[in-house]
This record gives C-alpha cells, structure tokens and sequence, in this order.
C-alpha cells in the first residue's frame, strides 16, 4: 500500500504534536490541515507545506486518514462525518460526550468499513506496556486484583469543556479496563469539587470490575489537575503479583510475592509516536487496531457512570 495520506483536524496544543509527529512517520505523509483559525493555517502550509481548509468537511477527497483534536464537544459530530464518508479516524479521548454519541461514531465506522481508533495515549506508554506484560506472564488468568492510579497535573486552561473525570482520569479508567476486561462494573465511593473552574477539579473514586465468571478487580483512581507538579502512578496487585509503574517517568518496578521490589528496564519511547505508529499500521493492513471505538465508549460509559454519582453525591 502506498503511503497513507493524513490529516488532522484541530490544531491547538494536542493536534499540533499529532501533525508533527506524523510529518516524520514512516509510511504517512501529512498532506492537509483543517482549523478554524486563519494564522495557523498559515503557519501550517508554510511548516509542512500542507494543504488547509477552515471546515473539516473539505478534507474529503484530499487525506485517507485523519486525527480529530478539537475540543471534546465537537469530536463525535466530525468524527461521525468522515467516517461516513470512508476516512480513517483516531479522534482523541474521550471519544465522545454520550454515550449515544460514541455509538453513533461506531455505527458509522461499522457502515462504512473503515478504521476508528480512540486516543487513549497511555495503552502505548512502554511503562505500561511493560507493566501489563509482566502481570500477564506472571498471572495467565484472572485473578482477584487491586489497582490503584494517581494522576495529578496543573491546571490547563485551554481545557474547558470537561471535568477531570473525562480530562484526566478517563486514562486510568481505560488502563484498569485494559488491565482486568469487564462486563460491568460497581460504583462504590466516587466523590469530587471544582477548585480552579466550574467543573469538577479534584476527584476520587472506587469501583470493582466485574466479569462472568472471573474473579473481581477493585480500583481506586485519584485525580487532579489543580497540582504544581505532574504525577502519573498506577500500582497493581493481582494473585501474587505485585507491580507499579511511574508513567511520566516511564519507570517500573515489581515484586513477586516475598520478594524484594526490584525495577525493570524500560524502553524510552515517545508514546504519541508508538499510537500513531500502530494507527497509521492498522490502516495499511486493514486490521482492527488496540483501541477500537468500543474500548473508547467503554471508558466513556464508566467515567460518565462515575461523573454522574458525583453530582448525585454532591
């Protein structure tokens, strides 16, 4: 197959560092640019000599492939559209802000037969890839098991549309689901309160993972974005299993029941690059990738679950 031709749509902080990265992906070729603001188009066509439009729609007959890292609001309307219209999507998390939105974005990547990845960046994170493995070679099968996550950051204010459930957490709601796959799931404690916008700033909660006939996971995850310094944890414990990854550090460590912690090595990868990579390959080869849109609206569907007993508690 020829190069894939690629596009992004959004070219704020986020969309930015999509196109970059794909101007110097083998097998890609970034060839247009969709954003409403004038200057940056500019910008764009004299960077990476790409074509640009002001509107998403006049992407169609001009790119293969594209990225959607628009505002949040916005992802389901223009994801739903190019899908039907045969381009390949990745649109960024959350995938939607319904849940009758994500499920229209998949029914149109069903119809059309085409690729929709969603961008839940930390799957490809070789922290977490390493940590996965690791519990996966050491426990074949489910077992009982304990996940904890801290994510923690300043306050971004470009990001306005959503609280920090669908900002940050949504990532370790994924991760937990990527951990221990579930059928359903049971809200226990979730709690949260704005403390630098309207929205919900500052949350904790607690659920168990359930699957038929497998034994249960209980995950606590905390988030904030109100913090100085960045933080990114997630610790696992399942059987006699014992591990826990720093992300943002992309270090691991475990300790097999009775045994001392001990860190592993860890490939220093950039993880935008390895999901571009793998989006960009699951085109080409026409397989479904690691994050299909049903992976995405089943973190959509928690997170929201969870958002909406913390308004209830609150």
């Amino acid at each position: 197959m020829a190069e894939l031709r690629v596009g992004v749509v959004g070219l704020g902080s986020m969309g930015r560092r999509h196109a970059e990265t794909y101007a110097r992906l083998p097998g890609a070729r970034l060839v247009a640019i969709a954003t409403r603001d004038a200057d940056k188009r500019r910008q764009a066509e004299t960077e990476w000599g790409v074509v640009t439009f002001s509107d998403y729609r006049d992407l169609v007959g001009h790119v293969d492939a594209v990225t959607v890292a628009t505002p949040t609001y916005l992802h389901a309307e223009i994801a739903e559209h190019l899908l039907t219209q045969g381009i390949h999507v990745l649109v960024e998390k959350p995938l939607a802000v319904t849940e009758q939105e994500a499920a229209r974005v998949i029914a149109a990547a069903k119809a059309a037969g085409v690729c929709l990845m969603v961008g839940h960046i930390e799957r490809f994170n070789p922290a977490f890839i390493r940590l996965a493995a690791e519990m996966r070679a050491a426990v074949p099968r489910q077992e009982k098991t304990r996940i904890r996550a801290y994510r923690m950051g300043p306050y971004d204010g470009r990001i306005h549309d959503v609280c920090v459930i669908l900002d940050l957490m949504i990532h370790d709601i994924d991760l937990s689901l990527a951990l221990h796959p579930a059928e359903g799931w049971d809200i226990h404690q979730a709690l949260g309160m704005p403390v630098v916008s309207s929205r919900t700033d500052v949350g904790i909660v607690e659920y168990t993972l359930r699957s038929n006939g497998a034994p249960p996971a209980k995950v606590t995850l905390l988030a904030s974005r109100t913090n100085e310094t960045k933080r990114r944890v997630i610790e696992v414990q399942s059987g006699g299993f014992f591990g826990k990854a720093d992300l943002f550090g992309q270090r691991v460590w475990v300790a097999p029941a009775g045994q001392e912690w001990r860190e592993l090595p860890v490939a220093r990868e950039a993880p935008l690059d390895l999901q571009l990579a793998h989006f960009v390959a699951s085109v080409r080869a026409g397989t479904q990738p690691a994050v299909p849109g049903e992976a995405g609206a089943a973190a959509l569907r928690l997170a929201l679950d969870l958002v909406r007993r913390i308004q209830n508690t609150g």
